[in-house]
This record gives C-alpha cells, structure tokens and sequence, in this order.
C-alpha cells in the first residue's frame, strides 16, 4: 500500500511516499520527526534561495555645493580707471605769476589737435604759486571756468561755468582726486545748465586767482570742438 503526502513549499511541491503493506513483514514506521525536519530544512533552504540579497547601504553624503558667483555689480562703471594720466592742452593767454597748466585726464599725451569732444567731457586745471609752494593748489584761492559755444555767426553764448576752490580743479566737479566727467548721454544731451549740447565749436576760459592779492593771477583759454555722434 502506497501513501502519497503532498508538501507544497512556495512554488515547490514536495512528494513524501509512505510504503505500506498489509502482507508484508511489519516494517518500521517512518520516523515522522526526521520526515518533518527534512521538510522543514527544505522549506527553509527554499525561502533563503528565494529571497533577494540585501541591497548595501549607502551613505547619503551630500553633493559639495558649486561656489556662488557674487551677485552682479549695478553701480554704473565710470571712466576713472585712467584719469590719473594727463594729455596737456595748448593755451593761450597769461600765465600772470602763476604756473600751471590744462590738462585732460585718462588722455595719452599730447592731446588730440584738433580737440574734439564725441560722448564726454573732462579737463581740469593745475596750478600753484610757486612763491607759495609747489604742490597743485599751494597759493591759489580758486579758479574759475566758463565754457562758450561759438555760433556759426561768430557770436558767443555762454553755456558753462563753475568755480573751484579746492585742488584739483575740474570743469564739472570732483577733483578728490578724480575729476568727474560729463557724459553727454547721461544728461539728455544737455549742458549742467541745461541748454542742449550742439555740434560745433566751443572755448573754454579759466581764471586763476592767487590768494596773495599783491600776485597777478593767470588767465587761460583753449577751443575745442564738440561732435556728437
């Protein structure tokens, strides 16, 4: 006689034959308990093969940042990288007991000639009493500038002036040490009066006053041109 037992581990299927005789000598009864622990040593083995391996560890390291750029700079660049370097001008007039002389900052000496102006304007005069000193300033009480526009029938309109009173001397200001520069564009195309910059010629005229009111001061001159584009 045959007995047939059914094992079904996951997907395996287990056959246990049991043998059985009514005529035959009695023989032993399966050992049920080893019969068991096989069945569980199999159903074990099973689960193990069946199971995927852990999956290893990994650190969550963050990624090093990127350096962050410095936000952009807003604040307009304004031409003073150069101004320390002077182009002189030829003047005319006198020099009375003063020396000095006009010069254009950020210029790669000798200035242009003709001197023609095209987006900006700067120049800027150096002076002293020598009595007084040689250092830009040393004896000088101030020095007066005006810019004239000369229309084409040879009248003149002043359409500029400022006076300085503390070295250096600039057309438009600053001179702490760099003299500010009049950029056209940045002005609607006016003059600090407010009269509209035209192409064409123009002078300019400075004064020089000695603090010593027994020293004759200087008065310079110079023309130039002004050709917006």
């Amino acid at each position: 006689m045959k007995e047939l037992l059914w094992v079904r581990l996951g997907g395996i299927v287990l056959i246990v034959v049991l043998m059985a005789s009514c005529s035959a000598a009695p023989t032993p009864e399966p050992d049920l308990v080893a019969t068991r622990v096989f069945i569980e040593q199999a159903a074990a083995a099973t689960l193990t093969a069946a199971a995927p391996p852990p999956s290893p560890t990994v650190a969550n390291t963050p990624a090093p940042l990127a350096d962050t750029p410095p936000p952009p700079t807003d604040a307009p660049i304004r031409p003073t990288a150069t101004l320390s370097v002077f182009a002189n001008v030829p003047v005319d007039g006198d020099n009375g007991d003063l020396l000095g002389e006009v010069v254009i900052p950020g210029s790669v000496p000798p200035a242009p000639d003709p001197l023609v102006f095209t987006t900006q304007i700067v120049f800027r005069v150096l002076a002293h009493d020598p009595q007084a000193g040689n250092d830009d300033g040393a004896g000088i009480d101030s020095v007066d500038f005006t810019i004239l526009q000369i229309n084409s029938d040879g009248s003149e309109e002043v359409v500029h002036t400022r006076t300085e009173r503390n070295a250096g001397y600039c057309a438009f200001g600053g001179g702490e040490p760099e003299c500010d520069v009049w950029v056209f564009a940045d002005h609607a195309n006016t003059w600090p009066s407010g009269q509209p910059v035209q192409n064409g010629p123009y002078r300019a005229e400075m004064s020089i006053h000695p603090q010593d009111p027994n020293r004759q001061g200087a008065s310079w001159r110079f023309t130039f041109d002004v050709q917006i584009p």
